[in-house]
This record gives structure tokens, sequence and C-alpha cells, in this order.
């Protein structure tokens, strides 16, 4: 039996264990037997954890068809002045949507909106960079509190400059780790 065939096995045995305690969490809160078993903390806490196992073994079916690892983008957005000083690489979900933060010293910050347009940005005296970050991630099947452990390795790295940012914001967990790492 293949690799595959086995985590493909192991993801449908994960399903129907999910379906099997769903059914018995839903009969124990229909017969009172315990009112947060169903749809309650208890429920989000298992679907949550059968989601990440579902995933890792996912990446790791993935990673074996595409010859033992799987290739990941991240995004990274820099807010620089116009001669390519970095200001701020942090990109922040503010009061009034996304925008840079910009550090002058320890209790002084200033907000940047981060704008779709580059022309906006240059009215400022700011250009945005996008970071494009192109990683081969080899996932080690196991899980660990936050996600699933994996070796992250640079592939390659581009800067973009365009005359419209679409912000690709996410959850980047490689790029944090490759950001760990060096």
């Amino acid at each position: 039996m293949k690799l595959s065939e086995k985590i493909q096995n192991e993801i449908n045995a994960l399903k129907i264990e999910h379906n099997k305690n769903t059914d018995y969490r839903m009969m124990n809160y229909y017969n009172c037997v315990d009112d947060y078993s169903w749809g309650g903390r208890c429920d989000q806490a298992q679907d949550f954890e059968m989601s990440r196992m579902r995933g890792m073994l996912h990446n790791v079916l993935e990673q074996e068809e595409n010859g033992g690892f799987c290739k990941e983008i991240a995004y990274a957005y820099e807010l620089q002045d116009m001669d390519g000083n970095v200001l701020s690489k942090r990109l922040v979900n503010g009061k009034f949507g996304l925008c840079f933060i910009i550090q002058h010293s320890e209790n002084n910050v200033s907000f940047v909106g981060a704008t779709k347009n580059q022309s906006t940005f240059a009215k400022k005296g700011f250009k945005v960079v996008t970071k494009i970050y192109e990683f081969k991630v080899i996932y080690t099947g196991t899980l660990n509190s936050k996600f699933a452990n994996r070796s992250v390795e640079l592939i390659s790295l581009s800067e973009t400059m365009q005359d419209k940012v679409d912000y690709n914001i996410g959850a980047d967990t490689s790029l944090w780790l490759f950001q760990q790492n060096s």
C-alpha cells in the first residue's frame, strides 16, 4: 500500500470518527446529559483539532504527490520613503482598516493608511514594495500547539512595486518560521 493510500485511509477514518463523536455529543445534548457537548466549547474544540489533523494529513499527502516537498508563497509588504529606506514592515488591521505603523521612538508612533494606489502613497512621500517569498516546505507529519511542524527553506525572494497594491494578508506560518530561524 502506497503512503498516499495510507494517508487517504487515515483522513477517511478521521471523518468517520468525527461523525460518530458528533452524533454521540448531539444525543447527550438532547437527552440532557450534558449541555455543553454539542455546539458548545467541547464541540468547537474537537472540530478545531479534527480540522488541524485533516489539514496536516492533506499537506503530507500533497507533499508526497509533489516529490517530497510542498511549495508555499508568502507576501510581505514594506513601506519605504521615496529613496528606498524601509520605514515599516508592520502592517496591521487598525481602527480604520489596514495601516502601516512607523515607530519614531519608544513612545512615538504614527500610522499610514494602507491604500491600494501607489500614487496616493507618492503624494505622502512613500511607496510600498511587495516582497514575494517562495518556500520549499517539508511537513514532518506531526502537530504542535499552533501548527503542523515543518522545515522551511527559501527558494526565491522577489520584490515588486506595482501601481495597485493588492494586499494578500493571511497567516503565513512558513514566513514566520523562516524569519525566526534567520
